[in-house]
């Protein structure tokens, strides 16, 4: 997860309530190409700055990802997995904060069973 992304949870949804869960996932990160932003802060540093988030997902300290720069379509698998896992989430009502690239990638992979009106109402996202 980066640093923004935690921040923008932050502000649009304040400080969790104790019995809803806000977890960390590496899986639906921004895409990693060639930005030094789209690396992320080693988890303990983050965990450290936001403590209301449960980072037990986020397997590595370091960014082992941002090794592996990544293209499009690479995104949508990795989207694809991350959707496989909120499938198997319990709660019925979940918000997801991402990234645009990561979010353009899951619509995409996903516009076949989306209603039109979900991007006759958007902005195209290429």
């Amino acid at each position: 997860p980066l640093t923004r992304t935690l921040q923008t949870a932050q502000l649009s949804f304040g400080k969790t309530h104790p019995k809803t869960p806000a977890i960390a996932h590496e899986l639906c990160r921004e895409r990693i190409a060639v930005y030094t932003s789209e690396g992320r802060t080693d988890t303990s540093v983050v965990a450290q700055r936001f403590p209301q988030v449960d980072f037990s997902l986020v397997t590595n300290e370091k960014d082992t990802m941002f090794q592996h720069k990544e293209k499009d379509e690479d995104v949508g698998a990795r989207a694809k997995l991350f959707v496989e896992w909120l499938m198997a989430r319990p709660e019925s009502r979940i918000a997801v904060v991402s990234h645009s690239v990561f979010l353009q990638q899951l619509y995409l992979a996903y516009q076949e069973t989306l209603p039109h009106e979900f991007y006759s109402e958007r902005q195209d996202f290429a």
